[in-house]
């Protein structure tokens, strides 16, 4: 039985019964002259119907199917690279992490594709690449099967992606399950047909080895994972990546300016990325007996030396009058009357994080509509954060809730990492 995506090729060829074998060899000198283009890309992205298009999660597929279709001898823009496989870091069935879900769920991302499965036989997985215009040009089938065994959960599993160079325009990853002693398999996961939105956290997908190496480090990973386990209440393991992710930054290797050829110390390069995270440990470390010193370190690094945007921290050090304010109530339980924010002394920052907005609020000068549209980014934490310190905890864990729920940019880090602290403390921290 010819698949229909093999069947169109067929008409295709059937319409221009000379033109392959010439199409091929105008191909090949066109990429060796270097002039393919955008525009002979879109010409073949119509004259090639995408493979993708019939092979969605749950299709049937095999070792030599629809993807495995050749439509040129090469890429035009003759794409490298391989398998991604970190030694088998990344391609890895553990059945000590497993969730509840309705279906299997795969995710591609950071380094690789991972997610949760459940089957009720034995068998394996199997990833591929193919291009969606061109077919099976680069890298095929992964040389890894990943044999996994029937489970009672979704358990999960993590496999290695293909990394290809200019030129792998209309990649797809594909992930397929075969049981034990078949040919024939099934579409777990397409990235042409991805879920959305996904039922998977980063929190879900996290594991400290993804977090990069001494030459990078995903900071989107690390700042994601942290919001969503404090956002589900699990304080430890965000503080355990905070703690992997700045022993991974501590161990960055130093860089060469390209133009001076003067070195420059890894901390400078990646400043922000250490102040994102230092900011979610000042904010766990509210009321607690570290907050100074936690204060102290965050200091230093954004009063180091710089390169880029330096936008990010200067919006936590304009704050840190504030954030002071607050770690002094929750600890001392000074009323309201004493210890009062100096307005005068607080610079204008970025909307929504406006140190003075929030000071006028706190001192009771704004009314909770006007501060709401004044400060919607970081209002719900700030209204909580009035609740609490007037001995409403119940108001302020709705607050403190909705705050979470929302989706916060890393110029919320302390704010988020405090919200999870405050709603999770019965009684005013000690």
């Amino acid at each position: 039985m010819i698949k229909p995506a093999a069947r169109n090729f067929r008409r295709t060829l059937a319409r221009n019964t000379f033109r392959p074998a010439i199409f091929l060899l105008a191909t090949a000198l066109i990429t060796a002259c270097g002039a393919y283009t955008e525009a002979d890309l879109k010409a073949d992205k119509k004259r090639f119907p995408a493979l993708s298009r019939e092979r969605v999660v749950g299709s049937k597929c095999s070792v030599k199917d629809s993807a495995s279709i050749r439509r040129v001898a090469a890429h035009p823009l003759g794409p490298t690279g391989g398998w991604n496989l970190y030694g088998r870091e990344n391609s890895q069935v553990d059945y000590s992490r497993s969730k509840q879900l309705e279906a299997n769920c795969l995710v591609f991302g950071h380094g690789g594709i991972s997610g949760y499965v459940k089957f009720d036989k034995p068998g394996y997985l199997q990833a591929r690449s193919y291009d969606d215009v061109y077919g099976d040009v680069y890298c095929g089938w992964s040389p890894e099967k990943l044999s996994i065994k029937p489970t009672k959960d979704y358990v999960y599993v993590s496999l290695g992606t293909c990394s290809v160079g200019d030129g792998g325009l209309e990649q797809v990853h594909e992930v397929s399950w075969f049981p034990q002693g078949q040919q024939e398999g099934i579409i777990v996961f397409s990235s042409a047909h991805p879920d959305k939105p996904s039922p998977l956290t980063a929190a879900d997908l996290y594991r400290p080895d993804l977090l990069g190496n001494e030459y990078q480090f995903d900071d989107s990973l690390a700042a994601k994972a942290i919001a969503d386990y404090l956002r589900q209440g699990n304080l430890q393991k965000a503080d355990e990546v905070i703690t992997a992710s700045l022993t991974l930054l501590s161990k960055m290797r130093d860089s060469v300016d390209g133009t001076t050829r003067k070195p420059i110390a890894a901390k400078e390069i990646h400043q922000e990325q250490w102040a994102m995270i230092q900011t979610f440990r000042l904010g766990l470390a509210l009321g607690e007996p570290t907050f100074d010193s936690r204060l102290e370190d965050l200091k230093a690094t954004i009063n180091g030396p710089h390169r880029g945007s330096y936008r990010e921290c200067d919006t936590y050090k304009k704050l840190f009058p504030i954030y002071k304010w607050l770690n002094k109530k929750v600890t001392e339980k000074i009323t309201n009357e004493t210890n009062q924010i100096d307005i005068s002394k607080l610079e204008r920052g970025l909307v929504d994080h406006e140190p003075d907005t929030i000071g006028q609020f706190l001192l009771g000068k704004t009314s909770a509509d006007d501060f709401r549209q004044r400060s919607r980014g970081s209002a719900e934490f700030w209204l909580g954060v009035n609740h609490y310190l007037q001995g409403d905890k119940k108001t302020a864990k709705e607050n403190f809730q909705k705050f979470l729920e929302q989706d916060n940019s890393d110029l919320s880090a302390f704010e988020i990492a405090a919200a999870a602290k405050l709603r999770a403390s019965g009684e005013q921290p000690k």
